[in-house]
């Protein structure tokens, strides 16, 4: 699937879950823990605690769960492609020729 890189990491408001479904996110919550994986926007079902909504997190008596931060997964492709749309005469630090 090609090489990663994770974008700057981002204060979570707890207003809700402001990114598109399959977006690939890494997490950090009130209580510290960390985690990754994808994210799916669908509707809570009874049980279900949305940490992304700090209301909800409240609600339910687990202040601890409130997602304070994350990251978003980026393929190098894409980066690539970002410098290139900024920069079209640029060469990207990737594809740099380096003399042996």
């Amino acid at each position: 699937m090609g090489e990663a890189v994770w974008g700057p990491e981002i204060a979570h408001d707890g207003a809700g879950n402001p990114l598109p479904d399959g977006t690939y996110v890494w997490v950090r919550l009130a209580d510290g823990m960390e985690a990754e994986g994808v994210v799916q926007k669908r509707p809570s079902r009874f049980g279900e605690v949305d940490v992304w909504d700090w209301s909800v997190c409240d609600a339910w008596g687990l202040p601890h769960w409130k997602l304070i931060v994350y990251r978003v997964r980026q393929f190098a492709a894409l980066t690539e492609l970002k410098e290139l749309v900024a920069d079209p005469y640029s060469v990207p630090a990737s594809r740099e020729l380096v003399p042996a």
